[in-house]
């Protein structure tokens, strides 16, 4: 219960956390599959709101703070500057990124052309975690 250095923001929720603590969290190699599969992990800890992501900050912010709005488009902002390791890995011909549209990194074809998905996470999971099961069983 320390005052923290880094705060992690959660969207849409007004509960303060530190950074550290809120992505133990939401670690799912520290949680039981049970978890991971319920998307609890995925939610805040005390009012259980869902939240995709946290955004790293030195300043706490509330919900409805306009402040906090500038620092989350500040952060995707700055990762829209990094290639995304899923798309890079994947083959030309067969684009991929488990968050889709959803994710906050750079998406540039061979082309150099942005490469645009027509869905998010919410979908692409999904087939991701269809494939890695079909893997794991043949």
């Amino acid at each position: 219960m320390e005052t923290p250095t880094q705060y992690g923001l959660l969207t849409d929720c007004s509960h303060v956390f530190c950074l550290p603590c809120l992505k133990s969290w939401r670690d799912p190699h520290q949680i039981s599959l049970d978890i991971v599969d319920s998307g609890v992990h995925k939610q805040c800890p005390m009012c259980r709101i869902v939240s995709r992501y946290i955004i790293p900050s030195s300043i706490f912010y509330k919900s409805g703070d306009p402040m906090k709005e500038v620092v989350i488009e500040r952060y995707k902002s700055s990762m829209k500057k990094v290639n995304c390791r899923y798309f890079e890995a994947s083959p030309p011909g067969r684009r991929y990124c488990p968050f889709g549209k959803d994710c906050f990194y750079r998406h540039v074809d061979e082309n150099g052309q942005e490469f645009v998905f027509e869905r998010g996470a919410e979908y692409y999971m999904r087939v991701s975690i269809s494939y890695h099961f079909l893997l794991d069983i043949l």
